[in-house]
């Protein structure tokens, strides 16, 4: 008499026929409802937004307070700038002279420039060119982060800093004309600066080094899930 022979079920243990355990996909491995996120340390929607929001408000409130201290130290308070007023009814320190007065000996030095150009006294005399300029930056950052809505925190504190410091130095040309530098590195006679132009220039590294490197400068890839729970799959239904 010949025997019919079932084979044993597909995912089942060969020799007793139980049925293999279910298998749960490792997070970031391609598990249903997963969506890479670039960075670890990578802001939500909200957050990167209010991220935002405080960091170019910070800055742009240091450097307007910085260039006002500056201007009434050395007895020239804007009257187009009302916190000049305030700021010079309660600030009565006045410089003596108009010379550099040094604050970490040769390697920085207090001053006050009145630039008609751009960061770091670059192209004098070019007031309008700048001031469109500024507002095109302003414009162009704020359209992405509203449209784009970046989370990598480095992405969202580069645009920060650029964006608060072209509104630092575009508040001082439309309202008086000029914008107000006053650090000086006298060790190697760099030009003199402000708040706003570091701001600038730390906030463009910051964003060419991402075109360059890419979102891995963010931090280790993490993930996010649509689903509190991972739903566990199995190679085929038990016998």
């Amino acid at each position: 008499m010949q025997r019919n022979r079932q084979a044993p079920a597909s995912g089942a243990d060969g020799a007793s026929g139980t049925p293999a355990p279910a298998r749960v996909p490792a997070p970031g491995a391609g598990a249903p409802g997963s969506v890479n996120v670039p960075g670890a340390r990578a802001f939500g929607t909200r957050h990167s937004a209010l991220a935002f929001s405080v960091i170019v408000l910070t800055v742009f409130l240091a450097d307007q307070i910085t260039k006002s201290l500056v201007r009434v130290f050395w007895k020239e308070p804007a009257a187009e700038v009302f916190w000049d007023a305030i700021i010079g009814s309660h600030f009565k320190m006045r410089a003596s002279s108009a010379e550099p007065l040094p604050l970490l000996g040769d390697l920085l030095q207090l001053a006050h420039v009145r630039n008609t150009g751009a960061a770091f006294g670059l192209l004098p005399g070019y007031r309008l060119l700048f001031t469109a300029t500024s507002v095109l930056i302003v414009t162009a950052i704020i359209i992405y982060i509203v449209h784009v809505r970046p989370t990598g925190w480095l992405t969202v504190t580069g645009l920060a800093l650029v964006c608060s410091g072209a509104v630092g130095n575009l508040v001082d040309r439309v309202l008086i004309g000029r914008v107000t530098d006053f650090l000086y590195v006298a060790v190697i006679d760099f030009p003199v600066f402000n708040i706003a132009d570091s701001a600038i220039v730390v906030g463009v590294i910051i964003i060419i080094g991402i075109l360059l490197f890419g979102s891995g400068c963010e931090g280790a890839t993490g993930t996010t899930t649509d689903s509190a729970t991972p739903t566990p799959t199995t190679d085929s239904a038990a016998p």
